[in-house]
């Protein structure tokens, strides 16, 4: 049986995945400019399609690629 928490990250798992630390994790939390979340208890956790959208909409279009 499939756990109900399969699809979320918790906060170290996230920040490996992003290449950042914990610590920058939770400024973004602070600043509310990283990725969705959400507080179980103690834990924080992110859903796994919340981190792939929120990467989705940072990227950027480079310049010359706009023009055409």
């Amino acid at each position: 049986m499939a756990s109900i928490t399969e699809n979320y990250l918790t906060d170290g798992e996230t920040a490996a995945e992003l290449r950042v630390t914990t610590r920058t994790l939770a400024r973004w939390r602070a600043e509310r400019c990283g990725p969705a979340w959400l507080r179980v208890g103690r834990r924080v956790l992110y859903r796994r399609e919340s981190i792939e959208r929120w990467l989705m909409n940072r990227e950027q279009v480079p310049v010359r690629e706009q023009a055409a």
